[in-house]
């Protein structure tokens, strides 16, 4: 389908019209070319410099602001930005934007302080958009404080200022002897110019007079002293520059750390780092930045990305470095701040060569310790070990090297430029390693993270200290990480959470134990809580452990001068002392008896752990019987007794009882097919008919339905509904008519019970008291006060009954206890008896029960 339009037609009569040529109207084609709309800008955009400040208004960082005319904008979907350096061809710093109608936009990120800058704008459109000019600002010279640093940064840097203020006086004070010899030699060369001239004057002069001798001599002394002047001038001066130059040297050692004699960049060569070589390459440039920077220079490295390099080496000969030809290992130290460029496929990197037999490298690509990240200073230390093919007795150089682009691993050489703040490194012993690293990174998605770490390697043995935090728009999280076989901690420890796999300590205090899977108490150890082991039965509390190399338990307490106990010991076996003991049961069911229906759903009473049901429905209604003429009505039904079981809202039971049938036509036995006459669900009696006439049928009673027990104990909210049926109606009937009677209504009976832990007792296995009472004269009082326990009851010789008739055992408890001439019965109380015989004397053996504990 390509939407041209076309017209087909078809002659079908030839005479139907004539054509001449002067019939034809003249036209004229209509033009098909358009002209597209220019190319859209950012209207009215503007630059001006700008400062961020905190909350007490303080200067932090430069910005740059930009500004536009929103509406002429108005469909733009974003702003695309860049940002170069005025002395540069190629954009540092660019992004995107897409809040147009707010017509500004802060650039911070990544600008130096004091520098100019060109700026520039293009809108994000569907149609052809073109760059605004640049614009220049020069930022303003807003630098990082000591606000920014912590004390212990701020400390290091004091200490490093004042060994880089030691070299820097040092220098001056080598330069000012410098001076004083040059002076001294001056002063010298013109005093035995002086004497020269006066010797000759003094030989060429035989007339001159003495006074002129005198004075020839004198100028001659003269000239002696200034000589010895020079003299001692030029050995001070000399001493002077010998100081200077230890001073300057220790101070670019303690500066430095390592190594190099230049570790910072503070001296140069013209356009070259004193002590270090360099190689360019073609499009390559390196130059000296004295502005924005953590020390007094630092060296900035661009690379074009068509050769490698430039390149920077810390040579072990060339620079006569103080490390071995073959060191076992070295550790790699460098401040590296990213500028611009691609470092993911520039192929940046660090390096160490040992040169013996072969030249053996060892890389360490760039874009695996520093992200590309502007703005900031990173710091990477990096130990690299000798290769293990390498021949140290055959070692001729070492040397470390900085690459800011190359094809090394498979890199695509990208351009890029790298400032380098700091490049050094030391020797190691073999396989042994001490480092710091440190990283921050903040990406457009508005998530920081930052990590510094301290880590020691020696042979197989390592220890690392290691601190992370992180913060994005879905929270923050930090970690602190210490990994060692050994860790130390020396004082007092304070943790709000500590979970380890292995603790091991002379004394752990807590106020709180959790185990979650397994407390081992080792052979020989045990855990105490009052008691020293299971032999110290006289101590209340707990022991539990090693008893004789076996395991052993003891627990006791002493309440109102009984002991309680249980014991488990080699010597014992598992022992129990006046416990008290229970068994789960329920109570004795509570009837609740239901005759009207319940408001809704109900809630049983509290307690309940199980329940059941005896329901009824109505009884049927009876029929009604004429007088005379043998007519009869029939009754009306009962209605259904219903009960629903809740939990909640939840229907879990339902039971229902039909209500009892209708009395129907004539009874030809008499309307006896139903009970009659119960209070609930029987049904009504048929009504009578004239004398010797049949009656008629009587209703049916309803059906009872007994249920099982419910058990409730799953209930959260046990609840009933009950629904009642009613009684039916007799038969209609008017005058003339024998009505018959209605059926009674329903009923249900709720029985239910409470569970509850019942208490129980051992027997002892032999009495604890043997006696007689005799019953008093009314036949009513009560057995020796011995409280609960088992009795065994007998007349000795006597041939009648115990006779002590009615014998209350506990609360609501009463057994009958009269012909049998023995009796044994267990009571939770001192029993009681009444309907008992006069002065009987019954004999007893008690066990006594329920008093222990």
């Amino acid at each position: 389908m390509n939407l041209n339009q076309g017209i087909h037609l078809r002659e079908r009569d030839s005479s139907d019209f004539s054509w001449t040529p002067s019939q034809l109207i003249p036209w004229s084609p209509p033009a098909v070319i358009t002209t597209p709309p220019p190319p859209q800008t950012v209207p009215g955009l503007a630059a001006v410099a700008s400062v961020i400040t905190d909350a007490g208004a303080t200067a932090r960082r430069p910005a740059i602001t930009l500004s536009w005319n929103a509406a002429g904008v108005s469909d733009a979907r974003g702003i695309l930005w860049e940002a170069r350096l005025a002395s540069e061809a190629a954009a540092s710093l660019s992004g995107s934007y897409n809040n147009v109608s707010s017509g500004a936009l802060r650039l911070v990120a990544g600008l130096l302080p004091a520098t100019a800058y060109l700026v520039r704008a293009r809108p994000i459109l569907n149609r052809a958009t073109t760059w605004t000019g640049w614009l220049a600002v020069t930022t303003p010279d807003v630098r990082i404080g000591s606000v920014d640093l912590t004390t212990d940064v701020v400390g290091a840097m004091e200490d490093a200022l004042e060994a880089a203020g030691l070299a820097d006086a040092s220098r001056a004070a080598a330069q000012a002897a410098e001076a004083a010899a040059v002076l001294a030699r001056n002063t010298a060369l013109a005093a035995q110019a002086g004497a020269t001239a006066s010797e000759i004057a003094a030989r060429s002069s035989e007339t001159a007079a003495a006074g002129s001798a005198g004075a020839a001599g004198a100028s001659a002394t003269a000239a002696a002293a200034s000589g010895a002047l020079a003299t001692t001038g030029a050995t001070e001066a000399g001493n002077y520059a010998a100081q200077a130059l230890d001073y300057r040297n220790t101070a670019a050692r303690l500066t430095g750390g390592g190594v190099s004699r230049n570790p910072v960049f503070n001296d140069w060569t013209g356009s070259t780092p004193l002590g270090m070589q360099v190689t360019l390459g073609a499009g390559n440039a390196i130059s000296r930045i004295t502005s924005g920077i953590r020390y007094s220079s630092v060296a900035q490295l661009y690379g074009a990305g068509t050769t490698d390099g430039p390149f920077l080496r810390l040579n072990r000969v060339t620079n006569a470095l103080d490390c071995a030809l073959s060191p076992a290992g070295v550790l790699i130290r460098a401040e590296i701040e990213y500028i611009a460029g691609n470092l993911a496929n520039g192929g940046a990197f660090l390096r160490a060569l040992w040169v013996d037999t072969a030249s053996r490298f060892e890389v360490r690509e760039l874009k695996n310790y520093i992200t590309a990240t502007t703005g900031i200073v990173q710091v990477v230390e990096i130990y690299v070990p000798r290769p293990a093919g390498a021949v140290p007795g055959s070692a001729s150089n070492f040397a470390v090297d900085f690459m800011a682009t190359s094809t090394q691993g498979g890199a695509t050489r990208a351009s890029a430029t790298f400032r380098l703040h700091r490049l050094d490194f030391e020797e190691v012993l073999s396989n042994s390693q001490t480092s710091i690293y440190q990283q921050a990174v903040a990406d457009l998605a508005g998530i920081q993270s930052a990590v510094i770490g301290l880590r020691a390697v020696a042979g197989s043995g390592g220890a690392l200290l290691e601190l992370v935090a992180t913060s994005g728009p879905t929270g923050s999280a930090s970690l602190a990480r210490i990994s060692a076989d050994n860790i130390l901690l020396e004082g007092s420890v304070t943790a709000d959470f500590l979970s380890v796999n292995w603790l091991v300590g002379g004394l752990i205090q807590a106020e709180y134990f959790e185990v979650n899977s397994l407390l081992t108490v080792q052979q020989g150890a045990g855990l105490s809580y009052g008691k020293a082991s299971v032999a110290s039965d006289e101590t209340d509390g707990i022991y539990f452990g090693h008893d004789g190399g076996r395991f052993g338990l003891a627990a006791s307490r002493t309440n109102a001068g009984k002991r309680q106990s249980l014991k488990l010991a080699s010597s014992t076996g598992l022992q129990i002392l006046n416990a008290r003991h229970f068994v789960s049961g329920d109570a004795v069911p509570t009837q609740m008896i239901y005759t009207a229906s319940t408001a809704g759903i109900i809630t049983v009473p509290a307690g309940t752990s199980r329940m059941a049901f005896d329901l009824i429905g109505g009884g049927g209604g009876g029929g009604t019987r004429q007088n005379s003429g043998g007519q009869s009505t029939w009754g009306y039904p009962g209605g259904d007794t219903t009960v629903e079981v809740y939990d909640g809202a939840t229907l879990k039971h339902s039971f229902v009882s039909a209500g009892g049938q209708e009395g129907r036509g004539i009874n030809t036995n008499g309307g006896t097919v139903s009970t009659h006459g119960a209070a609930w669900g029987s049904g009504g009696k048929g009504g009578l008919s004239g004398t010797g006439g049949f009656p008629s049928q009587g209703g049916w009673a309803a059906a009872a339905t007994v249920t099982d027990w419910i058990d409730l104990s799953g209930y959260a909210t046990p609840r009933i509904r009950i629904t009642l049926g009613a009684g039916g109606l007799p038969g209609a009937g008017g005058a003339g008519w024998n009505t018959g009677d209605p059926g009674t209504p329903g009923r249900v009976v709720m029985s239910y019970s409470a569970a509850r832990d019942v208490r129980a007792d051992v027997v002892p296995l032999e009495p604890t008291a043997v006696g007689s009472f005799v019953t008093t004269t009314t036949g009513a009082g009560a057995f020796p006060d011995l409280g609960a326990g088992l009795w065994i009851l007998h007349r000795n010789t006597a041939t009648t009954g115990i006779g002590l008739g009615y014998v209350t055992l506990s609360p609501g408890n009463v057994v009958r206890a009269y012909q049998d001439g023995s009796a044994t019965l267990i009571s939770s109380q001192t029993p009681t008896y009444t309907g008992g015989e006069a002065s009987y004397t019954v004999f007893y053996v008690f066990y006594a029960m329920g008093s222990w504990g």
